[in-house]
């Protein structure tokens, strides 16, 4: 076999492996998740900024889940700390922001129990300057995209455990 067939083969062979693998999409429905995990999920009411913005984008991922068996109940806290400082002429300081969500979800049928329980973290960076508004607003930026990701977390986390016989 010639070099300049070698390529060629190797992605026949890909191609090969790959037809003979079965995944299932989590996103089968136009409307988002799978319909075998929408509204399997209820939430409990947020407490804080963090908490509803992260209980919003699993409503959206995952269905609003108005009578569900399951509940989610969630704890967010953020922490807040300068990160380490590069050498630079910019007034600007660096700072990240850290948001740690334990949650836990509740089947209403055997409350005293929870069927999950975990603790997961998200982190996103921001700078403070000389302009306190701009600072407000870097810090708010940095508490939305951080509680973006940990929902982003959350919700593979509890995908994968509906899916795999919960």
């Amino acid at each position: 076999m010639s070099s300049f067939d070698r390529p060629a083969a190797a992605v026949l062979v890909a191609l090969a492996l790959l037809a003979g693998c079965s995944l299932t999409p989590v996103y089968q429905a136009p409307s988002g998740a799978d319909p075998a995990v929408v509204d399997r999920i209820g939430y409990a009411d947020p407490d804080t900024h963090a908490e509803q913005l992260i209980v919003q984008a699993l409503k959206f991922a995952l269905g609003e889940g108005k009578g569900a068996p399951l509940v989610l109940e969630l704890a967010v806290t953020s922490d807040v700390s300068r990160a380490t400082e590069v050498a630079s002429v910019d007034p600007a300081t660096p700072y990240t922001l850290e948001m740690t969500a334990r949650y836990t979800l509740i089947d209403q049928a055997t409350p005293d129990a929870p069927v999950l329980s975990e603790t997961r973290s998200a982190t996103a960076t921001f700078t403070r300057g000389p302009q306190e508004s701009a600072n407000r607003a870097a810090e708010a930026d940095a508490e939305e995209r951080a509680a973006r990701r940990l929902a982003d977390i959350l919700r593979a986390r509890l995908l994968i455990w509906l899916q795999s016989g919960a």
